[in-house]
């Protein structure tokens, strides 16, 4: 049963598109992006640009261009 407190964490949106070398993914209202070779990188790339910003734990909501 729920006490009535929120524990979300924080939710960031990613923004990627394919470049011709590999991924981009910007992250809305963190400074910088995430480029990376393969697909396999991306998830590990934008949650260490995220964490340089301050959060430890967050949520990420994913869109793909």
């Amino acid at each position: 049963m729920s006490d009535g407190s929120s524990s979300a964490l924080p939710l960031f949106e990613v923004t990627v598109t394919r470049e011709d070398t590999g991924w981009c993914a910007v992250v809305d209202d963190v400074p910088g992006s995430a480029r990376v070779e393969t697909f396999a990188e991306l998830d590990t790339a934008v949650r260490r640009l995220v964490e340089s910003t301050g959060p430890e734990d967050f949520d990420l909501f994913w869109n793909y261009a």
